[in-house]
């Protein structure tokens, strides 16, 4: 006679072993109530369910994973359904008619189309997050309801990410934790399965700066990129967030004064710049292309967005700078880290902490308190001569000399900028 389950018993339950030790599906039936069973697949997985028959016929009602579902509750769901089968009922069938009655607004992929469409992009990484479920999310859970998602799944997708891309299965699980979080607030689900789990890769404390000669190699490696190159170019010539900076449109340049407006910063406070003779050359050499107005973009239509195949090409061509020098490796980096350089290198070249954090948009920073609610002047020239000290301190890194105005072309960085060429 079988024994009955525990806690432990189920805890331990494998896999059947069959010839040549190939795993094979174990179905573990409970002693105490006969029908039930634990089912563990050759993965590994659990979940429970019981086989009774109806008109004659074997029947089996899936209740569902382990352990999701603990011993105990799966074992009052199988009473429940046995007790039903013994009265002539069908808890199968019942189970089936009841989710083909139920609307499809609770259908994983219909719910996402909903949710990318709207409350998605209230959030400014909003295209990042719909390539998460485009890739990862989608495929495994488009079809299933939301309520039948449990822990497990989340932690099987995790794993299953983790392994290819470690940091990108912390970006699917905040992708995940905010969708069902949505689909809470809008009675979709009653809870979410990504409540109270961690992600999976631990971060690196965000302190990365590039050295002198990784500027260089940068700087150089961005020469033949085109407009990925150019993109990269003004992230490190204004310190700007790399989203201000793929974004920028003409209407937002008044000469070579630049509006950063409030709508698209991230602190949602308006920040004007003046770029230097080498940011406008970078800009001068952009082709023109399409009506939209944007600096960086490939076809025209929208700004430039994919920043994981960009990045990948820019550390390509930065490695082979490195190798012409002798370097055969260069640590992680990200393009926030440029950003962090830029601010590292003027506090190196004198230039005040408080002007510094006016040219990055800072909300927080050195001036607070009651200062910070009565001080309302922009530092508009000396945010003027920092970005133009820096641009000079960087051609002095990228080409061992230091110049008001040099030459973009041939590798320089400073340049006088009138006008964009057409295509």
């Amino acid at each position: 006679m079988p024994s009955v389950l525990t806690d432990l018993s189920v805890k331990g339950a494998k896999p059947r072993k069959g010839e040549g030790d190939q795993l094979l599906r174990n179905e573990v039936p409970d002693g105490g109530l006969p029908g039930f069973y634990l089912i563990v697949q050759p993965s590994g997985k659990k979940s429970w369910a019981v086989r009774y028959r109806y008109q004659r016929q074997a029947r089996k009602f899936t209740i569902g994973p382990y352990p999701r579902i603990t011993l105990a509750e799966a074992r009052e769901k199988a009473r429940k359904a046995l007790v039903s089968a013994s009265e002539g009922g069908d808890p199968a069938g019942d189970k089936r008619r009841q989710r083909e009655a139920l609307p499809a607004g609770d259908v994983f992929s219909v719910a996402v189309k909903r949710y990318l469409a709207s409350a998605a992009k209230t959030n400014r990484s909003w295209q990042q997050t719909e390539r998460y479920f485009a890739k990862d999310i989608l495929p495994r859970w488009g079809q299933k309801r939301l309520a039948e998602i449990g822990r497990r799944d989340v932690l099987e997708l995790l794993d299953a990410v983790e392994q290819r891309a470690p940091f990108v299965a912390n970006g699917v699980l905040k992708a995940v934790r905010r969708f069902y979080n949505w689909g809470v607030e809008k009675g979709l689900v009653e809870t979410s399965p990504s409540q109270g789990l961690k992600p999976p890769a631990i971060e690196q404390s965000r302190d990365r700066v590039l050295t002198d000669a990784e500027l260089r190699w940068l700087w150089h490696a961005c020469a033949d990129l085109g407009v990925v190159g150019s993109f990269v170019r003004m992230l490190m010539l204004t310190g700007q967030r790399r989203n201000e900076v793929a974004e920028l449109n003409e209407a937002e340049l008044d000469g070579n004064a630049w509006t950063i407006p409030a709508a698209r910063s991230k602190n949602k406070r308006e920040n004007r710049i003046v770029l230097p003779p080498a940011a406008m050359q970078v800009l001068a050499d952009l082709p023109h292309v399409g009506a939209a107005g944007y600096y960086f973009t490939v076809r025209g239509t929208k700004p430039l967005s994919s920043f994981t195949p960009a990045k990948a090409s820019v550390d390509a061509a930065m490695l082979a700078q490195a190798k012409a020098e002798g370097v055969n490796s260069i640590l992680p980096w990200t393009f926030h880290d440029v950003r962090r350089s830029v601010a590292s290198n003027m506090a190196k070249i004198g230039v005040d902490l408080h002007v510094t954090e006016a040219v990055l948009n800072h909300k927080s920073g050195t001036i607070k308190g009651v200062a910070a609610v009565y001080n309302r002047y922009d530092y508009a020239p000396e945010k003027e001569q920092a970005l133009a000290a820096w641009a000079n301190a960087l051609d002095t890194i990228v080409n061992g000399r230091a110049s008001n105005v040099v030459s973009l072309r041939g590798g320089g960085i400073g340049g006088s900028a009138d006008s964009r060429s057409t295509l």
